[in-house]
């Protein structure tokens, strides 16, 4: 019912009859990052039951195009037949949605039984000089079909993203540190998944005594994100795990010494996402991180440095969405 009512809402223009070539003939045209046409295709015929060019299709042609201007997306799909064409005009607000009317109103087009009926003309006679638009003929009646489970939406896309970031820390360090780190992701939708690394700067311990120390670390992080948005706007709510490494090394005496411990610990975090281009976004994350273990270091029996019980981290970035 949504996609009918959505359909009787188009404007509609007819045009002279043409001559079409024999079958159906399918064009189709979007931004990047939006359906390809393959995926239109596949979306179509599978309301159809059967391919595009199964024997006995009628002679049609249609030509499609999803178009942005500023914050507005639009559709356009022009039907013609040997009686005529029709012009379709319909907004939208993202070009996954208006390919999903497009997959709808295509299969009508070229089989008016399927799913859905087609779209009833505008009230009113045709303008002086201008032909009515034909509807299409239905194949024969006597034709037996095949039961079909016909999806009525297009698969979304998997893509990817790459991303750099600085980060500023407290509690697993002494005193506040920086770090810088890379982030990869894949992204479906509302949904995303993260493996990322953080390499933190060394601080010097906080007491000198009974010699001063200096303390390290770098983790990988992995993650899973739920992304809400709206527009150019994304808010990722994340939960995941660190691993990795923390260094302490003795300064300033005769024979210094190393040590390495391991770093575990769950991590949660909210961020936001602003993505002035659907290519590239700059990206700012704040999360906590509660070690599973707490490294600390010891200088002649007397620690100098241990990881607090949890541990807090901003971080900001650039991200660059890949096709």
């Amino acid at each position: 019912m949504l996609a009918l009512a959505l359909a009787l809402s188009l404007q509609l223009h007819a045009e002279p009859p043409i001559e079409v070539p024999q079958g159906v003939t399918l064009r189709w045209s979007a931004p990047e990052g939006c359906p390809t046409p393959e995926e239109l295709r596949r979306g179509v015929e599978a309301l159809l039951g059967g391919a595009l060019d199964a024997p006995g299709r009628a002679a049609i042609e249609i030509d499609g195009r999803v178009a942005r201007d500023a914050e507005r997306w639009a559709l356009t799909l022009r039907i013609a037949n040997d009686s005529g064409a029709r012009v379709r005009e319909l907004p939208g607000t993202g070009c996954e949605e208006l390919t999903d009317v497009a997959v709808v109103l295509i299969a009508v087009a070229i089989d008016p039984e399927s799913t859905l009926p087609p779209p009833a003309p505008p009230e009113g006679e045709p303008l002086e000089g201008e032909p009515a638009p034909a509807p299409i003929a239905p194949p024969d009646a006597t034709t037996p079909r095949e039961p079909t489970t016909r999806p009525t939406t297009v698969a979304p896309r998997l893509g990817a993203a790459i991303g750099v970031h600085a980060a500023l820390g407290f509690g697993a360090l002494p005193r506040i540190a920086g770090g810088l780190g890379l982030d990869a992701a894949l992204l479906r939708r509302r949904l995303r998944v993260e493996l990322g690394g953080t390499f933190w700067l060394p601080r010097d311990t906080a007491t000198d005594e009974p010699a001063p120390g200096a303390v390290r670390l770098w983790h990988l992080d992995a993650r899973a994100c739920g992304v809400p948005g709206w527009r150019r706007v994304e808010l990722p709510l994340c939960g995941g795990v660190q691993a990795g490494a923390m260094a302490g090394r003795a300064q300033g005496v005769l024979r210094p010494r190393s040590a390495r411990l391991p770093w575990l610990a769950l991590e949660a975090g909210a961020g936001v996402v602003v993505l002035p281009s659907p290519r590239a976004g700059l990206r700012l994350d704040v999360r906590g991180a509660i070690p599973l273990v707490r490294p600390g270091f010891a200088i002649d029996g007397q620690q100098v440095h241990r990881a607090r019980a949890a541990a807090v981290v901003a971080t900001f970035g650039v991200e660059l969405r890949l096709p």
